[in-house]
């Protein structure tokens, strides 16, 4: 986590809340249905991925991330100021040696892509969950959500990281998730810290 978020440079109050943070992420994972289908927006350095993996043990879990660099404002929770294009290169490499043994059992697969690239991949009602943890502007969680929602089945679960963060994107996630599940009145809202599950309904 140290290294993750930035070393010991750290005030008291960033660290109690990424403790939080990873006990509501732990806790959504552990009402998310076992032995699913499932994907992740927003991969980076695949440390939730390996949770997703050992807590909910999936069928199948698709890694969508591009690993492209967008220059200065293109950040998530934590600041990427300071990384090159190498590095993101880097991480994507490190995220198919960690998976190596999942990748060859079928059980994960990489794609290396935008999600709205991704979405084209899949059939309607693919999958039982998925966790969106990607662009985190108000644009991009709101194409997210559009995209992934037919892709959902009934009953299945779209989780949202960082929903009550505020942050450079001036609350993006918590805008878009709001808009878009009021437009959609059979999607039911749980919430765990910062993480937003939202389940379809019929």
């Amino acid at each position: 986590m140290w290294k993750l978020y930035g070393g010991s440079g750290l005030q008291p109050k960033h660290i109690l809340y990424y403790l939080k943070k990873r006990a509501a992420r732990n806790a959504a994972l552990k009402i998310m249905p076992k032995n699913a289908v499932c994907a992740e927006i927003g991969v980076l350095t695949g440390d939730f991925s390996a949770q997703i993996l050992r807590i909910t043990k999936p069928d199948k879990l698709f890694l969508i991330d591009p690993w492209k660099y967008g220059g200065p404002d293109e950040k998530a929770v934590f600041s990427h100021s300071g990384l090159s294009q190498t590095d993101l290169d880097c991480w994507h490499s490190s995220v198919h040696h960690r998976f190596k043994a999942e990748l060859e059992a079928d059980k994960v697969e990489i794609m290396r892509v935008r999600s709205e690239d991704a979405a084209q991949s899949f059939d309607d009602r693919f999958f039982d969950w998925i966790y969106i943890d990607g662009d985190h502007s108000y644009e991009g969680v709101l194409k997210d959500l559009k995209l992934y929602l037919p892709k959902i089945k009934q009953n299945g679960c779209m989780v949202l990281d960082d929903y009550n963060r505020k942050s450079k994107w001036q609350s993006g996630v918590r805008q878009a998730a709001d808009e878009f599940s009021a437009e959609h009145p059979y999607i039911s809202r749980k919430y765990y810290f910062n993480q937003l599950i939202l389940q379809i309904g019929t």
